[in-house]
């Protein structure tokens, strides 16, 4: 097992109460469930990304409306050397 992290979280008390309940039924820690909670929750969001970098750009809003092309930014820079 990798190096553990003592972590303080705020949830609420609602889901505290319930993961206790799970955790107790799973006979597991509530430590150990949360652990293992959040490794299925982020194997199921890196499991459903790609690996198009022009996908997390635009999640990001980064103020691309469209995809640019190569030869675009090569002919700008070259508009713009030229004096255009």
């Amino acid at each position: 097992m990798s190096n553990l992290i003592h972590a303080t979280i705020t949830i609420p008390e609602d889901i505290y109460t319930q993961a206790r309940i799970v955790a107790a039924y799973n006979q597991t820690s509530f430590s150990q469930f949360v652990s293992n909670t959040l490794k299925n929750g982020i194997n199921i969001q890196s499991a459903s990304t790609t690996k198009d970098p022009f996908r997390l750009a635009g999640s990001l809003h980064l103020g691309v409306n469209r995809s640019i092309h190569r030869n675009e930014i090569y002919d700008d820079k070259l508009r713009k050397k030229m004096g255009y």
